[in-house]
């Protein structure tokens, strides 16, 4: 959608998104038609692995919000002294 609203005129938009949806429909119909006899089977091991990515996911939330500074927790304010201004007045 973001590449259909970057057009310059709405009948390119709408060409750009037919295209697009013509484009995927093989891989849809590969995966229908693929899909049941692939994955069915690997199910019951990806369910295994739920809870660990849930806790995972729930430490990674955790040192994200600790405001450390570095890649996995980026600083929000770059120091201390620094204030959030409002715009507001």
């Amino acid at each position: 959608m973001a590449g259909a609203a970057a057009m310059q005129n709405p009948l390119e938009g709408a060409l750009f998104m037919t295209l697009f949806g013509i484009g995927t429909l093989p891989i849809l119909f590969i995966v229908l038609i693929m899909g049941k006899k692939i994955f069915l089977p690997m199910i019951k091991y990806i369910s295994a692995f739920y809870p660990y990515m849930i806790i995972l996911i729930g430490i990674f939330l955790i040192v994200r919000g600790m405001n450390l500074g570095n890649y996995l927790s980026p600083a929000l304010l770059k120091s201390t002294s620094a204030k959030i201004q409002c715009l507001i007045k």
